[in-house]
């Protein structure tokens, strides 16, 4: 999928929620906007046009005069060829501001697609919590007794996800964003009742004077580094996973309501955050939705599904629980932990973003 009443993508103001988008973003990827400014400059190149300079940027410019060469060369260069060259470099340019390595791509916030027609673009929509290392917090994130099991996601799900408030909340988003949802500062009703409902399930009793969202930041930051290996990880097996972290239009965002510190108090920020993450998932090729795992965040990547998005459901403990049965071992390790019951983590969510290979995924991932 943040905050608390955000953790994977805000309570109150911060709901653990979902996605990665748990909360706000960093990144580097090109918008619709930077997409149709790329496919103009290629035509002027290939048809000879002279282009104007894009305000002397050097990687677009690598970009073209890669394109030129292979022109040179006689080779047949087709639009979605130049998209691509071109967004590579433009990729390249940002990805130090966006924890991407150089050569490292993404495109919308999905880590690694390069428009290949063989990629899976895959967004599964989480709490933050459920990918977060308990020891990151000095164990506050472990959750209550009856949300720890394979068993009680179906509980979580009955109780939360699919109770009526939930549901209404989840119509709001699909007739209300991106413009009208929040009124006075405030979501609607059901949806505040709905955060709270899965807070009250899952989330043991805070200590007096406990501070939500140093904790949601904390929460943020220690899960951002185990969705990077995750998505890695998937990429191996041709699936791009969405990361709210490496989406450039959500740094965006962020930068301009001065910060996380400040923009998640702003309940304009907060709506068109809401907003960016369900176009993100009308984006997706696959969209997985990990069972138990509701809140605004999650409703709103919910309400961004459309009829072309294929919809899985994953089932699986919060990782902390995986490592604790595995006796231990390294965070990423829980990934690849097998009960004797259910395929390991990263191999369920490679086959259910339609990955390749998917059954020797933890064999690779442990060489």
């Amino acid at each position: 999928m943040v905050p608390f009443v955000k953790v994977i993508a805000i309570v109150a103001l911060f709901d653990p929620t979902c996605s990665t988008a748990d909360c706000a973003s960093t990144g580097s990827c090109k918008t619709e906007a930077d997409e149709t400014s790329l496919l103009q400059v290629g035509h002027s190149v290939k048809h000879g046009i002279e282009r104007v300079p894009v305000e002397d940027d050097k990687e677009l410019d690598g970009g073209v005069e890669l394109v030129e060469q292979r022109q040179h060369q006689g080779a047949e260069v087709s639009d979605r060829d130049m998209l691509n060259a071109l967004v590579r470099y433009a990729n390249n340019k940002t990805a130090a501001q966006s924890g991407l390595q150089s050569g490292e791509v993404s495109f919308h916030g999905f880590y690694g697609f390069d428009f290949s027609p063989n990629i899976h673009k895959c967004f599964l929509s989480k709490k933050s919590i459920f990918t977060c290392p308990f020891s990151a917090d000095g164990g506050r994130q472990k959750m209550r007794e009856g949300c720890q099991t394979y068993a009680d996601d179906l509980k979580i799900e009955r109780e939360s996800t699919e109770s009526a408030d939930c549901q209404k909340c989840l119509q709001d988003m699909k007739s209300k964003l991106p413009d009208t949802l929040m009124v006075q500062g405030k979501s609607p009703d059901e949806c505040q009742r709905c955060g709270k409902k899965w807070g009250d399930l899952c989330f043991p009793p805070a200590p007096e004077g406990f501070d939500f969202k140093a904790e949601a930041d904390r929460v943020f930051q220690a899960q951002e580094k185990f969705m990077l290996e995750l998505a890695k990880k998937l990429l191996v097996h041709e699936v791009a996973l969405y990361l709210d972290f490496v989406d450039e239009d959500a740094e965006q965002l962020v930068f301009d309501y001065d910060g996380r510190e400040v923009a998640f108090n702003s309940p304009d920020f907060y709506q068109k955050m809401l907003a960016l993450l369900q176009r993100r998932v009308g984006e997706t090729d696959t969209f997985i939705h990990w069972m138990g795992a509701s809140g605004e965040f999650c409703l709103a990547e919910q309400s961004g599904v459309t009829r072309k998005t294929k919809v899985a459901t994953f089932t699986s403990p919060p990782l902390g629980y995986l490592q604790a049965e595995g006796r231990g071992g390294k965070y990423s390790d829980a990934i690849c932990y097998a009960d004797g019951y259910h395929a390991p983590v990263l191999e369920q969510i490679c086959t259910l973003c339609g990955g390749t290979n998917c059954h020797v995924a933890c064999g690779i991932a442990q060489q």
